[in-house]
C-alpha cells in the first residue's frame, strides 16, 4: 500500500510511522512483497482448519523469511 505516495494517507499511523513505512516499501521489490502476501494469505484461509496452528504460523513465517529481495525463495546449500 506504501508502494504508491499518493496511498499513504490511507494509513491509520501517524506522520512518522507513515514516512518510514513509505521508506521501507521503497526498499521492497514488488515481487518480493506480492510473494509475502500472497504466504501470508494462503496461510490465513488454512488456519481455521488447521489442527496445529502454531506449527502452521510457524511454517508460513520460516518461508516469509526465505524469500530473497527479488522475490525469489532462498536455495538451501546441500551439507
Amino acid at each position: 500500500m506504501c508502494k504508491n505516495p499518493v496511498t499513504l494517507s490511507l494509513l491509520e499511523a501517524g506522520e512518522q510511522a507513515q514516512s518510514l513505512y513509505a521508506a521501507q516499501a521503497q526498499k521492497a521489490s514488488q515481487s518480493f512483497l506480492l510473494e509475502g502476501i500472497d504466504l501470508a494469505n494462503n496461510t490465513d484461509l488454512k488456519y481455521k482448519n488447521s489442527q496445529n496452528q502454531r506449527l502452521l504460523v510457524e511454517l508460513c513465517l520460516m518461508q516469509l523469511a526465505s524469500i530473497t529481495p527479488d522475490g525469489e525463495k532462498k536455495k538451501l546449500n546441500p551439507i
